[in-house]
């Protein structure tokens, strides 16, 4: 694959990006092979310094000395097709002008065509290479027009002043056009650069650890609470400014709250070890054309899958190595994936693979998600609390308490029956007894809870609909109390 990786970077960027393309299915090809092909080098000679001037004013429709106080016609960073550029709208106002090359268009027409003739050399069947080909195909163009990019960068602009997560850069529309893009420069690093101290021999002051939770935390955090998956990008497309992670490259795939609602229940079913719960999120959008034979395969290649045996980094039990096990054996199964599904596995690939060039022995993504399962719950909190929202939290909790008792018991009986699956880690000495006791206390406590609310289920109704809000609420604050003193007392 190395010698196929080489040949595809002699035959120009269509066939060196599409081997870059290819890096980043693991559905498709071994990690060996994506690792190969991973060497492919996204850089190109610059444009001499007079075509630059000459395509910048094309774009622009009049000469840049007209639009620019300064420009500086030498490419920062020259890719295989854009060209990256410091310039200033007036002084004081440093900007990133990102031009596509002009040769483009041509180079998509001539060579796309021909990329179904690599099936035999990259080991990946006709049919399945034709969907990689069509879905790399609508990726790159979409990257190569620079409106849709400055879209992509408002929406966010607009997220990341809501929840956090990535932020973006201001784009100037009135320097923008679907050839060149013009953003604020952000002060700061590439994240190339930090990633580049933190291997070199001196290391670097930054803790690569934390910075790799970061990382994972800003993605799943837009992921999550925001409008759009961010996937396709690399570490020269990521800018650490101050306390700020900048995007400034990449794709964007629309994510609706529908989305983000079955995502969160496929993340913690992966994280809890429910390949069931995990197996409905990528069966969900595609069971009309996926037929039940195919579907009942997938579940069993999920059941069946661990990343000791099926995965190829470590082989430890890391979230992001089951998620991207599932993406291969959803693949095996022959399941057919829809675009939305694909764009969200090639985000987690891009970000766990960069967290790990950080912290190559740290589970970042599934640290980051117990960090976004505690935002998520103190918001919650929050609006439960809001004078608006009391009477609906009270019905809301009276429900649950009805259905609290027969939750238990279907606990029970699945224990009893040997059906529940629990992920053990035992530890140690002193912390081994401590975990204990604190279970111990935990489960008193939701014994404790379900006698409270079965009282409150028969006497309450009795005394009217007032008596049932202020019985949930006892409840619910003493359930608080028992809580915090099981946490003090272990």
């Amino acid at each position: 694959m190395r010698r196929v990786a080489a040949a595809l970077e002699d035959l120009g960027p269509v066939f060196a990006s599409f081997g870059r393309y290819l890096a980043t299915r693991l559905d498709l090809i071994s990690r060996r092979d994506s690792a190969a092909l991973a060497t492919i080098a996204d850089r190109a000679a610059a444009m001499p310094e007079a075509d630059v001037r000459t395509v910048a004013g094309r774009y622009l429709g009049e000469p840049i000395e007209r639009r620019f106080f300064a420009f500086d016609a030498h490419a920062r960073i020259a890719t295989l097709w854009m060209q990256r550029h410091d310039a200033w709208l007036a002084p004081g106002v440093p900007v990133h002008v990102r031009l596509v090359r002009p040769d483009a268009p041509v180079r998509l027409a001539a060579d796309l065509p021909l990329l179904p003739e690599l099936a035999p050399f990259v080991g990946v069947a006709p049919d399945a290479l034709d969907t990689a080909i069509d879905d790399f195909s609508l990726t790159l163009r979409r990257r190569l027009d620079q409106t849709h990019q400055a879209a992509a960068f408002a929406t966010l602009a607009a997220d990341a002043s809501s929840q956090g997560g990535f932020y973006a850069p201001i784009v100037y529309r009135d320097h923008t056009a679907p050839g060149i893009l013009t953003i604020e420069r952000p002060n700061g690093a590439l994240l190339r650069d930090v990633v580049a101290d933190v291997l070199g021999p001196n290391g670097a002051a930054v803790d690569p650890s934390a910075l790799a939770r970061r990382f994972a935390a800003a993605w799943l955090r837009e992921t999550l609470a925001g409008r759009l998956v961010p996937f396709d990008f690399d570490e020269t497309d990521v800018v650490l400014s101050d306390d700020r992670l900048v995007l400034v490259g990449g794709a964007f795939e629309p994510h609706t709250s529908s989305d983000r609602g079955r995502f969160l229940s496929y993340i913690n079913a992966v994280a809890a070890d429910d390949p069931e719960a995990a197996a409905a999120w990528i069966v969900d959008a595609s069971s009309a054309d996926g037929g039940d034979r195919r579907e009942e395969e997938l579940r069993r290649r999920l059941r069946q899958a661990v990343p000791f045996r099926d995965g190829e980094w470590s082989g430890d039990d890391r979230l992001a190595e089951q998620v991207l096990v599932q993406w291969r054996m959803a693949a095996l199964a022959g399941w057919p994936l829809t675009p939305h599904h694909l764009h969200v596995y090639r985000g987690i690939y891009a970000v766990t693979t960069l967290a790990m060039q950080l912290a190559p022995d740290d589970d970042s993504l599934s640290a980051a998600l117990q960090e976004e399962r505690v935002n998520i719950g103190i918001s919650e909190a929050r609006h439960m609390v809001e004078p608006a929202s009391i009477g609906a939290t009270l019905d809301r909790l009276l429900q649950e308490m009805v259905h609290l008792p027969q939750k238990l018991d279907e606990v029970l009986t699945l224990a009893a029956e040997g059906r529940l699956r629990v992920r053990l880690n035992v530890p140690d000495g002193d912390d081994a007894q401590h975990r204990r006791n604190r279970t111990v206390l935990l489960v008193a406590t939701l014994v404790a809870l379900t006698a409270l609310a079965s009282v409150a289920r028969h006497f309450a109704p009795a005394l009217g609909s007032g008596a049932e809000r202020l019985a949930a609420v006892a409840v619910l604050a003493l359930g608080a109390w028992l809580l915090v003193v099981a946490a003090r007392m272990s």
